[in-house]
This record gives C-alpha cells, sequence and structure tokens, in this order.
C-alpha cells in the first residue's frame, strides 16, 4: 500500500505539535538547566536506539525474513549512528557535564520504558517495527537556526550543537530513506501499526520526560520575596 509514510505523518503531527509546545515550556521554566538534563537525556537515547537497531537488524537475519533493503538500511545506519553518542558526549562537556558522571547515568525511566516496549515491538511483531522510532525523529531533524537562537538566549556555547547540527544537515536525506521503508514495508497492516505505535511511543516518552522536568523545575523554584 502507497503513502504509508504520508499516513503516518498525518497519525504523529499533533503529537508532534505538543511536543514542540513541551519543549517551549521546559526551556522557559527549567532554562539551561532544562537543556543540560534534555542533552544528557539525548546521549542515553542514541544509545539506546542503536541497540534497538542492531536488535532489529539480528532479529531480521535469524528470520530470515528475506528483507534485503531494511537490512541494508539498518546495517549502514547502525554503522552511521555508531559514533555520534560519543561525539555528544564531547559536545557536553562544554557545558559542564562531565564524561564519567554522564557513563555513571542511567537513562530515565520514560527512556526506558520506551526501550523496553520497542524491543517488543521488534521482538514480537517484526523486525521493522524500529522505523516507528527512526521515522519519529530523523524524519523531524532538529532546525539549525533555532538550536543557535535558543544557544544565544540561554547562554550556551554553540560547541555543545555540533552533534545536533550535525544531524540537522543529514537527517532529511535519512529521512527520505526511512519514509521509502515505511512504504515499502508499511503495507501489511501489523507492520504498520507496529511502526506508529512505536513511532508514537518514542514522541509521547519525550513529552511526558518533559512535562516531568518542568514539573520539577516550577517546583524548586524560589518563591518571590
Amino acid at each position: 500500500m502507497a503513502n504509508r509514510a504520508r499516513h503516518l505523518e498525518r497519525v504523529l503531527a499533533p503529537h508532534h505539535a505538543l511536543h514542540h509546545q513541551w519543549w517551549c515550556w521546559l526551556l522557559a521554566s527549567a532554562g539551561a538547566a532544562g537543556w543540560r538534563r534534555v542533552a544528557v537525556q539525548i546521549y542515553h537515547f542514541m544509545e539506546l536506539a542503536n541497540g534497538l537497531l542492531r536488535t532489529a537488524l539480528q532479529e531480521s537475519s535469524r528470520r530470515g525474513s528475506g528483507l534485503g533493503p531494511f537490512e541494508a538500511w539498518a546495517r549502514v545506519h547502525a554503522e552511521e549512528e555508531g559514533e555520534h553518542p560519543a561525539w555528544l558526549l564531547e559536545d557536553l562537556s562544554a557545558i559542564g557535564c562531565h564524561r564519567e558522571a554522564i557513563l555513571a547515568t542511567q537513562p530515565d525511566e520514560e527512556l526506558r520504558a520506551l526501550a523496553r516496549n520497542q524491543l517488543a515491538l521488534i521482538q514480537d511483531t517484526h523486525p521493522t517495527a524500529v522505523l516507528g522510532l527512526y521515522f519519529a525523529t530523523e524524519c523531524h531533524p532538529p532546525d539549525a537556526e533555532a538550536l543557535r537562537r535558543i544557544a544565544r538566549r540561554l547562554g550556551l556555547p554553540m560547541e555543545c550543537l555540533r552533534t545536533l547540527l550535525h544531524h540537522s544537515q543529514v537527517d532529511p536525506s535519512h529521512g527520505k530513506e526511512i519514509r521509502q521503508l515505511v512504504d515499502a514495508y508499511g503495507g501489511e497492516p501489523a507492520r504498520f501499526r507496529a511502526m506508529a505505535h512505536g513511532a508514537l511511543q518514542s514522541i509521547n516518552s519525550w513529552i511526558q520526560l518533559m512535562q516531568r522536568y518542568s514539573a520539577e523545575a516550577i517546583k524548586v523554584r524560589p518563591a518571590n520575596p
């Protein structure tokens, strides 16, 4: 069935809008501290996503599903993305986040739950379910100028943006590949539902995380004298 990616885009649109609203609210309520907290979780998300992609590739090979284009994409993409968590660790050092301290932390519960759910989709439904996770992120790359404006407003050094700016440049082409794969493999209803479910989980996990961070920032804000 054609235009599965277009349909998925329509399904996700209101969730992306809500994600943007909570991102703006988090920065308004928590400022640079909110940015740092989210950036550390982006590092963990990158690690989790890479692991899930490799698991999907292994599961596809184990099943002998004949998913040549999907497996080729997953293999190349896992290789390309493999170094990005280390890049982000270097970027975070520019805003006082030490590598050893970050490595000693765990993903927040919202992301741990996301990883568990995504793993179940990959193993119990179909390996191509992982496309939903990547559709939700790489088909909506960060806007480079918006990132720079936020950094200037919060007084953050531009060095902390290097990895995110790289994604703003390469994700448009990555997103095109992912859309093609969603169209190719999303025609079977169960597979498409798994992709859509995974994409929604990804966006909503970040929304829940930012809602919690915002509430915590407001709670600790000193009262006006």
